[in-house]
């Protein structure tokens, strides 16, 4: 069951590596969803506000595992990465517990699970100011990825070895046969 579960997640690592432009579409979609979701039934909003943690919370994977397939390791520390991580994940989330809990605890669990969150994300943010200098952090910490920009770099590298690679070949035609 786990070597099944690691296949498919190699897989999908690989077919979001492969295809950035379908798995973009494929958020987008999704997010819409969580738009199209709101208001047509009852309990609509909380299921939209999950629908769109959700897209955020794939938009954050889809962009982790094209990163990590650009620059190969991390600019900062792990530990530190994976903070930024977890408050990422806490800030896509926050809305959906608030209104989740308010809906099965009612007013004051709602507040409670407020404080709690906030609670949380300060120590994030104190230990990611203090014990790693990383300064005053973005909302969220990891910014989404500008796919547009990559996928135009990478072309550009792409023309950049084949025009080398047809200069060589045209310097090599020039070259007197041994």
């Amino acid at each position: 069951m786990a070597g099944a579960l690691r296949a498919l997640c190699s897989r999908y690592r690989c077919y979001v590596s492969d295809n950035p432009a379908v798995t973009a579409q494929l958020e987008g979609s999704v997010r819409t969803l969580s738009y199209i979701i709101a208001g047509r039934f009852a309990d609509s909003h909380e299921l939209s506000e999950l629908v769109y943690s959700a897209s955020n919370l794939l938009v954050l994977l889809n962009d982790g595992i094209l990163r990590k397939g650009l620059c190969g390791a991390h600019l900062v520390p792990l530990s530190q990465h994976r903070l930024m991580t977890w408050l990422t994940v806490l800030e896509h989330m926050e809305v959906f517990l608030e209104m989740g809990t308010a809906k099965l605890c009612g007013e004051s669990g709602r507040w409670i699970v407020i404080i709690l969150i906030q609670l949380a994300k300060a120590v994030l943010r104190i230990l990611l100011l203090f014990w790693y200098e990383a300064g005053i952090q973005t909302s969220p910490p990891i910014i989404p990825l500008d796919r547009e920009a990559q996928l135009s770099r990478r072309v550009g590298e792409a023309q950049k070895k084949m025009r080398r690679n047809t200069e060589m070949l045209q310097s090599l035609r020039c070259t007197e046969p041994m």
